[in-house]
């Protein structure tokens, strides 16, 4: 599960126009969405519930600088149940809790793995948001990059016209 975010620029028509040239752009978005995905994804590290330290440390980001977007998030298959919590009523995988049964006292083998996984069907698993706590606490800092950015297109677009 990944957490993304658009931006809307506004602002003088001389940077609507250098929107439209991918040459203006490149450059000062591709910095942005490197700083703003740096912060989102270092405060996501801080916040990560830790057991192993697996979660935290599979956190990364990827820029798509063709799809003008940051994507910053893990590829673990319990990182969206972590981050979202799971409702009753469905069966978690045997096999994946094995190990974490075994280091939280269970019998070991699948009758631990049961046990664990009988009570996540009764009662779900609460959710532990890590992800979107750290996109909505960094806010203000991601609005004052994107000011940044405005500026910097505004400048490389005087700069290739003057």
């Amino acid at each position: 599960m990944t957490t993304t975010f658009d931006i809307t620029i506004q602002g003088s028509e001389e940077l609507a126009q250098a929107l439209r040239d991918p040459a203006v752009v490149a450059g000062p978005l591709r910095r942005f969405l490197e700083r703003a995905s740096q912060v989102v994804e270092a405060d996501a590290r801080k916040r990560a519930p830790v057991d192993t330290g697996r979660l935290r440390s599979s956190i990364s980001r990827r820029i798509e600088l063709g799809n003008r977007r940051a994507v910053v998030g893990s590829q673990l298959v319990y990182a969206a149940p972590v981050e979202f919590g799971r409702l009753p009523g469905k069966w978690p995988p045997l096999g994946a809790l094995q190990p974490w049964a075994r280091r939280h006292g269970f019998p070991a083998g699948k009758q631990g793995a049961f046990l664990v996984a009988r009570a996540i069907f009764r009662k779900g698993i609460k959710a532990r948001p890590y992800l979107i706590p750290a996109l909505v606490e960094n806010k203000t800092e991601i609005v004052d990059l994107t000011a940044r950015m405005g500026e910097e297109i505004r400048e490389e677009f005087r700069r290739r016209a003057g």
